[in-house]
């Protein structure tokens, strides 16, 4: 399938780029994207200190035409940049620290009195920022922003202030999709798995999961490291359901994914490198939405600058819809007119201090055919074939799920199965064979997590651009 236009003109701009660029950041030690001004830092580390943090002060988003076709008046923006030691002592910039910001998106940004560029790059002065000009033309998706100090680095994402209307999201499914088989999902131990590569190693056969969110890959996968930024911040993850603590370093590369087309790249964007005994051979990709953060305290952890599927070049450049579409065979990244046909689509809440991103989905259970659903929210994780759900009564003899709701025509997900998950369960049902096919939580709302085996009763497509999520019955 041909890429879009822009992806074409902007391509060798950013692989030329990725070898000595920008970054992305998801670590549960990461320092937050939105952050006081530099100059309220008091504490200045000594000038030998080494970055290892970095936070980006981005405005809370450009005053843009919200159509295509349309333009606004030029403006200026800055980007505020600041750099730590591992103690967390700021380091203030300088020629043997500098600090490059670099902006990837539609060639509507460039620096003061220059032309639009793909990828312009300032390096932030003595007080602590980076100006960039805004040509006031139309972008369609959030623009990535980098920065980058020796092996330290961080990215966030850069928003319009005037968000599109629903018909203009409409619109723009019009557009190119990426597209890969599936023949796993639905077997015992199966599940989705794409071809990625980082930084020109080899390709790794790679498991996706829509509960979490981020990219970690073994050292042993990568030996030394070559064309990748870093090591960066220390990072950790624990992963769902078994517990397990995973720790190591992010490293700023590009991500290669292939597709029945060819292949896609992203944007530079962070990786965590694991070397945890155990997982120096592991890879996982997480591309879910609405995660917890590890910290409360840390709502920007989880970002959508995070994701794989949303960093990839052709979505950022704008040449995309960001989202995707997952049925029981099939995995198709971006959305369009074809492959959204057929879905019952239900609007997202916005997740609380994490711009571009959304809350779960609703759901609704039954326990005991009870003939009353609870309804709270749910989860369409296809990194387990196991079902979470609760709270629950003491006595169960059957689980039904519906979603959006239950009651309404508009509902396309619903299923129900005996409990104990009987020995010749097929799916829709969770995997008979797991040691706990279903596991009861006591959480304050209802919520479910139905796991991939879901996909036997609906497929799932999830808007991240226009905040929606869809199901299309596969009866």
């Amino acid at each position: 399938m041909r890429r879009p236009s822009s992806f074409d003109r902007h391509l060798f701009a950013i692989v030329a780029l990725a070898a000595g660029i920008v970054a992305c950041s998801s670590s549960a030690f990461r320092p937050a994207p939105f952050v006081a001004a530099p100059s309220s830092l008091q504490t200045l580390a000594p000038a030998a200190s080494k970055p290892v943090y970095l936070t980006i002060e981005l405005p809370k988003g450009l005053n843009n035409p919200a159509s295509p076709g349309r333009s606004v008046p030029p403006s200026t923006f800055t980007v505020g940049v600041t750099a730590s030691n591992a103690a967390g002592m700021a380091i203030a910039p300088d020629a043997a620290t500098p600090i490059v910001v670099r902006v990837y998106g539609p060639g509507v940004v460039s620096n003061p009195g220059r032309a639009p560029a793909p990828v312009p790059s300032a390096t932030v002065g003595r007080n602590g920022t980076a100006t960039f000009a805004y040509s006031g033309k139309y972008f369609a998706n959030a623009m990535t922003v980098t920065a980058v100090s020796g092996t330290a680095s961080m990215t966030a994402q850069l928003f319009g202030l005037n968000t599109p209307a629903p018909a203009v999201c409409a619109m723009l499914t019009n557009t190119t999709e990426l597209v890969t088989n599936q023949n796993r999902v639905l077997k015992d131990g199966g599940g989705f798995f794409i071809q990625a590569a980082v930084a020109g190693y080899p390709f790794q056969n790679v498991q996706i999961d829509t509960g979490s969110t981020g990219f970690y890959i073994g050292k042993d996968l990568v030996p030394g490291m070559k064309g990748m930024i870093g090591p960066g911040q220390p990072g950790k993850e624990t992963l769902e359901p078994s517990g397990a603590q995973i720790s190591g370093n992010y490293y700023l590369t590009p991500v290669t994914i292939k597709t029945l087309a060819g292949s896609s790249t992203t944007v530079p964007m962070e990786v965590l490198v694991t070397s945890s005994a155990g997982y120096t051979s592991a890879k996982y990709m997480g591309v879910g939405f609405g995660r917890p953060s590890p910290k409360p305290s840390q709502p920007w952890l989880k970002a959508p600058v995070d994701n794989v599927f949303l960093q990839l070049a052709d979505i950022v450049m704008g040449g995309m819809h960001p989202g995707y579409v997952l049925t029981k065979d099939r995995l198709a990244i971006g959305l369009n007119a074809s492959n959204a046909n057929g879905f019952t689509f239900n609007g997202l809440q916005p997740f609380p201090n994490r711009p571009g991103d959304w809350k779960s989905p609703p759901g609704c259970v039954e326990f005991s055919n009870s003939g009353t659903y609870q309804c709270g929210s749910m989860l369409l994780d296809v990194g387990v074939d196991i079902m979470f759900v609760g709270p629950s009564p003491k006595r169960v003899t059957s689980i039904a799920i519906a979603a959006p709701g239950y009651s309404s025509p508009a509902t396309a997900l619903k299923y129900a199965f005996p409990y104990p998950v009987p020995a010749n369960a097929t799916p829709p049902a969770p995997d008979p064979k797991a040691g706990k096919p279903v596991h009861f939580e006591n959480p304050s709302t209802s919520y479910v997590n139905t796991g991939r085996f879901a996909l036997a009763a609906a497929s799932y497509a999830y808007d991240a651009s226009c905040g929606f999520v869809g199901f299309k019955s596969t009866k």
